[in-house]
């Protein structure tokens, strides 16, 4: 499902009994993960057993849980340091599963902010817009993400106001805000500043998430990735761990050398098979190994030509 809907109708016209009794859940959910809702229900106990709509509404919203995905924040974190001290934006894309909100997917702005601000270009909008809605899938546009360098996470009178158009478009929409200057400094995931927000009475409300590793491989092994390989990696394109490795480009030359193929990558190029630069790394490694088995051949051949004219040569010989 991509929304969850509340029926004021419905929740009225509920019997007590059932309506006491889903109450626990949201008590264990809150125990478990949110200790905010905890607090909320308790200074609201009374209006919620009224059922009163807003807060039965707030209710829900806070238990909606968020799952992020470590490549996305990779990708950020990548794209951000490749630019010192420039906030970076980029738009969010998932999917909403049960009462998870899941973030799997980025879309990052090209155009280059200040230290201070950023925004996005109004095509880019447009044209990501449009490539999300004719996805066969049920992603969508889920939120928004920037950095702010040196800053710390926290969402400015600017934030609040465009996380509040967010949300008019999707209740559950969320920001994410990351600093994470001195994390690439140190490597130490404690110095990476992120949050989450959403927007309730125009204030920023931090929202407890967790992040997921698909590919289980951690975000140092992420970020040793160079910029181009890191942002070409589509979660759900992969099959397995391997897969990360053939999304990957490679430079044709340096894979030709390491063979000491640097003849053959000549002849490749000078009778225009390839072109000089980049390709994906399991196309350029399938070619290398049937030049390789090519040459493996050639080389049989050679073998039993020479020999075949030795055993001619002997037999004349006793002739």
């Amino acid at each position: 499902a991509r929304s969850v809907y509340i029926s004021k109708e419905i929740i009225d016209s509920m019997p007590k009994k059932e309506f006491i009794s889903g109450i626990p859940e949201v008590i264990k959910c809150s125990l478990l993960k949110n200790n905010k809702l905890l607090n909320f229900l308790f200074i609201n106990k009374n209006k919620l057993l009224d059922r009163n709509f807003n807060i039965i509404a707030k209710m829900c919203y806070e238990t909606l849980k968020i799952k992020i995905s470590l490549l996305v924040i990779a990708k950020m974190i990548k794209f951000d340091d490749s630019k010192p001290n420039k906030e970076t934006i980029g738009l969010l894309i998932g999917r909403q599963n049960n009462d998870y909100l899941i973030v799997d997917d980025i879309r990052i702005s090209k155009k280059e902010g200040t230290a201070v601000h950023v925004e996005f270009k109004e095509e880019e909008l447009i044209e990501t817009t449009i490539e999300i809605s004719k996805r066969s899938d049920d992603r969508v546009i889920v939120g928004w993400i920037h950095t702010h360098p040196n800053l710390t996470a926290f969402m400015s009178s600017t934030d609040i106001n465009t996380q509040e158009i967010y949300q008019s478009l999707m209740d559950n929409a969320i920001a994410v805000v990351i600093d994470s200057v001195k994390f690439m400094k140190t490597m130490n995931i404690q110095d990476l500043d992120m949050k989450v927000f959403r927007i309730d009475n125009n204030k920023p409300i931090s929202l407890e998430y967790e992040v997921f590793d698909n590919l289980q491989i951690g975000l140092s092994s992420y970020l040793k990735l160079d910029i181009k390989n890191l942002m070409q990696i589509q979660l759900e394109k992969l099959e397995d761990n391997n897969d990360i490795e053939n999304n990957m480009f490679v430079n044709f030359e340096v894979e030709f050398k390491k063979m000491n193929m640097k003849n053959e990558y000549e002849n490749l190029i000078k009778n225009k098979i390839i072109r000089r630069g980049s390709m994906r790394k399991n196309y350029a490694e399938d070619l290398i190994k049937s030049i390789q088995r090519k040459n493996e051949i050639n080389t049989l051949i050679t073998m039993l030509v020479g020999i075949f004219i030795e055993i001619i040569i002997i037999l004349s010989i006793f002739d």
